[in-house]
C-alpha cells in the first residue's frame, strides 16, 4: 500500500482590526516556484476554509508546476462593499510579493472596468507592478482573449499570457 502525505501551509496578513486581508499565502511544495495572483477583492477564504476561487487558483498552479502562491487583491477589505482606494499597506504587500514571486498573474477580471474607483485603484496597483513587467501574465481563454478572473467558467484550465499594462486600458474586454 502506498501512503502519501501532503501539507498545505497557510499564512495570512490582516490589518490589526482584521477588516482587511492583505495576503493569503499557501505553500504545498517549497522546492517549486512561487506565483503571485492578484484578484479583485479579499473574499471569505482564510487559512483553513477556502472559497471556490482559491480552489481554482490552487488547482491550476499545481497543474502548472508551482509550489506556492501569494493571493492578493486590488481591494483588501473583507467587506466586499468597501472599496478603499487609499490602502497604502495593501500596495506595500503587493509590491513585496511581486518582487519575490517568479510570476505575477493579474486576474482581476474586467467586470468592473467602467467603475471610476476600480480604475483608480487598478492604476495605482499597475504603477507598482510596472517594474516587474517581465514576469507579468494574465489568464486567457483558448481563443486568446485576456484578463479573465479565475471564476470564469471559460478558463477552468488556465492559459497564461504575457501582456503589456497598456492593454488593460483598451476597450472591448468583456470577459468576466
Amino acid at each position: 500500500m502506498l501512503v502519501e502525505k501532503n501539507v498545505l501551509k497557510s499564512d495570512l496578513s490582516y490589518s490589526d482590526d482584521k477588516t482587511k486581508r492583505y495576503l493569503l499565502r499557501l505553500e504545498w511544495d517549497k522546492g517549486k516556484k512561487r506565483a503571485c495572483v492578484i484578484m479583485f477583492s479579499a473574499g471569505i477564504a482564510n487559512g483553513i476554509c477556502f472559497d471556490r476561487t482559491t480552489d481554482y487558483v490552487i488547482e491550476n498552479l499545481v497543474e502548472l508546476n508551482y509550489g506556492s502562491v501569494d493571493i492578493l487583491n486590488l481591494f483588501s477589505s473583507v467587506d466586499t462593499k468597501t472599496e478603499d482606494t487609499s490602502d497604502v499597506d495593501n500596495l506595500k504587500v503587493i509590491d513585496t510579493s511581486a518582487k519575490f514571486s517568479d510570476i505575477i498573474i493579474y486576474a482581476v477580471g474586467t467586470g468592473h472596468c467602467n467603475n471610476k474607483i476600480v480604475q483608480k485603484r487598478q492604476k495605482e496597483v499597475l504603477t507598482k507592478l510596472k517594474k516587474y513587467d517581465k514576469k507579468l501574465y494574465c489568464i486567457s481563454d483558448k481563443e486568446g482573449k485576456k484578463f479573465y478572473h479565475p471564476l470564469c467558467p471559460k478558463v477552468r484550465q488556465w492559459n497564461l499570457e504575457k501582456f503589456d499594462i497598456v492593454e488593460l486600458t483598451k476597450k472591448g474586454y468583456e470577459n468576466d
